[in-house]
């Protein structure tokens, strides 16, 4: 029975982005599994990388790791219609179906705890001189039939409170591979964040959505339960705080077009409150995401992923919304000495078109009354140190 589980799990952990199983053995009347020693996972990583944004190479890699990582969960989602012994298969990681029959399908999985503790980074990995991430922790993964795939209870599962989906705390929720979609989005967020503002942001970003629970601890998750006022009914929605980080990042320097057009995956198919009824709203699958992260790659040229000078495409809506999220800081005269590099020309084209738009909006100023923005920017110090602070590190890069 050992060995026909070891091999199905080597089966699966041979898959692309998913840590490899290398050995097996017992002792003393245990049985034990031996994977590749990992550098670091991935939230240590952030902490010994702490400046990313000096380094280009960067957002190539990200963009390419985050691919890879939907790419093993694809995997884990949909396993390959070839297995050869589908009943050890299931059992590996369900033992508690030891009930089917070999030859059932299982068809259908689910990992359940998607977080950076659980993406190892290994330092020597194929094609790039940083490494390569990996899927690993296998111990909350489910596979089921297509039957009960979107039917499991929360009830006694574990979790990981950050990365946990609205369902998990709804009186009627039910867990499926979706849940992976919200945890994977999550983390998506916070690599964007450590790639644009480095380990900084990713501790401001988690101060920022922290709430208290009944027992007074804190709650760092991405989303907040309410009960409606007509009917009584618990309901969740994004946290306000995590809106208005992503739009924040969309006006950061560093948001190449590439990264504009990630962010909007992960809002707007990722990190979504699934609801029932006449229209049913539902995160995309593992597979689209997989294929949405192909075609930005193929879209989006080298320039357009590495650079913010990259010009944004006509299609993309502005965000009117200039402030900072209230965890984030930058001192007022760290910001005051890159007025230097705005005044000679250094901002990017779509940024100095942006702040001429916060101008007018919020002072009336505009070119109709004569002036340019490099002529007004020294007696609206004060008054455009807000709107500054999010093009700090652009300017310093002019």
């Amino acid at each position: 029975m050992f060995s026909r589980e070891v091999d199905a799990l080597k089966r699966l952990s041979g898959q692309k982005h998913i840590v490899p199983l290398l050995a097996t053995f017992e002792y003393k009347n245990s049985y034990h599994l031996l994977f590749p020693w990992a550098n670091a996972n991935l939230r240590r990583y952030w902490a010994m990388f702490p400046n990313p944004s000096a380094d280009k190479r960067y957002g190539l890699w990200v963009a390419k790791q985050c691919k890879g990582m939907v790419e093993g969960l694809s995997i884990i989602h949909e396993p390959p219609a070839d297995q050869g012994d589908d009943y050890a298969y299931e059992s590996v990681l369900q033992p508690n179906h030891s009930h089917l029959q070999r030859g059932s399908k299982p068809a259908y999985g689910r990992h359940g705890d998607i977080k950076p503790e659980n993406i190892l980074w290994f330092r020597n990995g194929p094609n790039t001189d940083i490494g390569v991430l990996e899927i690993a922790d296998f111990g909350l993964t489910r596979f089921h039939h297509r039957q009960s795939r979107s039917n499991i209870s929360p009830v006694g599962m574990g979790n990981s409170p950050t990365y946990r989906a609205p369902e998990f705390d709804m009186p009627d929720g039910l867990l499926s591979r979706s849940y992976d979609i919200w945890a994977l989005g999550c983390l998506y967020l916070e690599f964007i964040t450590w790639h644009f503002l480095g380990w900084n942001g990713v501790t401001q970003f988690s101060a920022s959505r922290e709430t208290k629970r009944n027992d007074l601890s804190a709650d760092d998750c991405y989303f907040e339960l309410s009960s409606s006022r007509d009917t009584g009914n618990i309901c969740s929605k994004v946290k306000p705080a995590v809106i208005r980080w992503m739009a924040f990042l969309r006006q950061h320097w560093a948001c190449s077009p590439f990264f504009h057009d990630f962010l909007g995956l992960v809002e707007s198919s990722m990190l979504v409150v699934e609801t029932n009824g006449q229209r049913p709203v539902r995160r995309i699958t593992a597979a689209d995401v997989k294929q949405r992260m192909e075609r930005l790659l193929r879209k989006r040229p080298r320039r357009e992923i590495i650079s913010h000078d990259a010009d944004y495409p006509g299609d993309i809506t502005p965000y009117n919304d200039y402030s900072l999220p209230s965890s984030t800081t930058v001192e007022y005269s760290e910001t005051i000495d890159d007025y230097s590099k705005f005044l000679d020309g250094g901002i990017p084209s779509h940024v100095q078109t942006e702040l001429q738009a916060t101008i007018s909006r919020e002072l009336g100023f505009s070119e109709v009354d004569g002036r340019k923005i490099v002529d007004i920017i020294p007696m609206l110090q004060q008054t455009l140190l807000q709107s500054f602070q999010n093009y700090k590190g652009g300017l310093s890069q002019g």
